[in-house]
């Protein structure tokens, strides 16, 4: 549904350079390689490798997030294609890394 439509996360310029780029009224990303997240309340330095467990957790119960019933929906056109069908291991793959980013069953 058109309604259900969420804007880009980053405009063109942001992903161009998010260095010194502005969250909020007190945060800033400083550092994007390191995941240095300047604050009000301090700084947040988050571990490269932990950049999937924050867009996880960054995703979660967001309008712009996903849900399992996401999953359900990508499965259901996956088993109505042709096993041979290209775009069909595509689909897989998408599910699979939207399924990374949800919590257990009964989280």
């Amino acid at each position: 549904m058109v309604d259900d439509m969420v804007g880009p996360a980053l405009t063109p310029e942001e992903w161009a350079n998010p260095v010194n780029m502005q969250l909020g009224s007190d945060c800033w990303i400083k550092e994007p390689q390191s995941l240095l997240l300047s604050t009000a309340c301090g700084c947040l330095l988050f571990d490269v490798e932990r950049r999937h467990a924050i867009a996880a957790l960054a995703l979660h119960g967001q309008p712009f997030g996903f849900t399992r019933d996401d999953v359900v929906a990508l499965w259901s056109v996956i088993r109505d294609m042709d096993p041979e069908e290209p775009e069909r291991l595509r689909l897989v793959s998408l599910s699979a890394r939207i399924t990374a980013l949800l919590p257990p069953h009964g989280t």
